[in-house]
């Protein structure tokens, strides 16, 4: 294994600085021309260029790593079937485009105006923040902590993991399986096997599943229309209780396979009974219904409105109120009010408080006891 390592020892130059390491896999012959550009650009920020070619017969994986100032734009490019991995060890602050033929890529964050990584054949791991108008693409899987972007775009052929993507479309395609905590904005998700996404914040545009598929939707941005889920295995759908009234108040079409569990949380609507289609699915339409006092998973009940607050009082006094007919007051509410598409194997609807979403995610990361 060859490595090139901390570029940041290199002073800013016009010119061009080179070094060709030669070292043939089994004595083959074989070599690497790296070129180093690091060119004062505007404001005194560093354009640093790193190209990487293999002129001659396959030389054994180049390690490069890069250790360079922080505010820069940084480019590196493996091109004529150059093999090896490349490690940026701090964060950058400016432009970042990397480009590899054969490895893969660690990056520990970046922030800047574009953000265009690619290792078609090998995975990126991102330890840290991605700002910027975010592009990805790998074969073996992305990981990712955090996006920031305008428009948030990532594809591979295997496992896709991020933490938060904030974008206002976000754009993820995985081979294998897609898991995500968060996504804020317009949600389009595909995923190969099992996907997870622990809570949207915006709109579930269009979510594809080839397995089964675990979502839960907190709010929904207004005028986001009709959203849709499709899965290939069983369905978990829950969403926030906001959901089962006015203004969010959800309508849900649920598509099941003939013969899974009723759906509960939905107050059906015309026709008053469920249909079957010509493929052998059930076809549920209906209105979402807000959850008892009580809570799933055993949590605790919530509080019915005895402390310093009166919760039934003052639902009687909400913004129907200042309407002189109150079932138009809802209607006028209703209207605009978002649709949610879904077909699955079998669909499970699970309407949650805030409360019951915060004690589902504290007992879901809670380590067992040691024996």
């Amino acid at each position: 294994m060859s490595t090139l390592a901390d570029l940041g020892d290199m002073e800013p130059c016009e010119g061009t600085e080179t070094v060709s390491v030669t070292r043939g896999a089994d004595g083959a012959e074989g070599s690497y021309a790296v070129q180093c550009n690091l060119v004062s650009g505007d404001q005194g920020k560093l354009i640093t260029s790193v190209d990487v070619t293999a002129p001659g017969s396959a030389a054994e994986p180049l390690q490069l790593e890069v250790t360079c100032p922080k505010q820069q734009d940084l480019h590196i490019a493996y091109e004529d079937n150059a093999k090896g991995d490349v490690t940026v060890t701090n964060k950058v602050e400016g432009d970042v485009v990397i480009g590899l033929g054969h490895g893969s890529l660690e990056l520990a964050g970046a922030r800047g105006e574009k953000l265009n990584l690619s290792a078609p054949a090998g995975r990126i791991d991102v330890a840290g923040l991605l700002e910027g108008d975010v592009s990805l693409l790998s074969r073996d899987g992305l990981y990712v902590q955090k996006m920031n972007s305008p428009t948030a775009q990532a594809r591979t052929e295997g496992p896709l993991r991020a933490q938060a993507i904030y974008a206002a479309r976000v754009d993820l395609e995985a081979g294998a399986e897609l898991d995500v905590d968060s996504v804020h904005g317009d949600a389009y998700i595909s995923a190969g096997g099992t996907l997870r996404i622990g809570g949207i914040t915006g709109s579930a545009r269009q979510l594809t599943s080839g397995g089964d598929a675990d979502v839960h939707i907190d709010v929904v941005d207004a005028g986001a229309g009709a959203m849709r889920i499709d899965a290939g295995g069983d369905l978990k759908l829950s969403l926030a209780d906001e959901l089962t009234r006015p203004p969010q108040h959800l309508t849900l079409e649920a598509t099941q396979r003939e013969g899974a569990p009723d759906i509960e949380n939905v107050q059906l609507l015309e026709p008053p009974s469920p249909c079957v289609d010509a493929e052998g699915y059930v076809v549920h339409r209906g209105k979402m219904t807000s959850t008892d006092g009580g809570s799933g998973d055993g949590a605790p009940a919530r509080v019915d409105g005895k402390g310093k607050i009166d919760i039934e009082g003052a639902a009687a006094q909400r913004l129907d109120a200042f309407f002189s007919d109150r079932s138009a007051g809802r209607a006028a509410a209703d209207e605009g009010a978002p649709t949610l598409n879904v077909r699955a194997e079998s669909v499970g609807v699970e309407v949650l408080s805030w409360k019951d979403r915060v004690y589902r995610n504290f007992k879901a990361k809670r380590e067992p006891c040691s024996a």
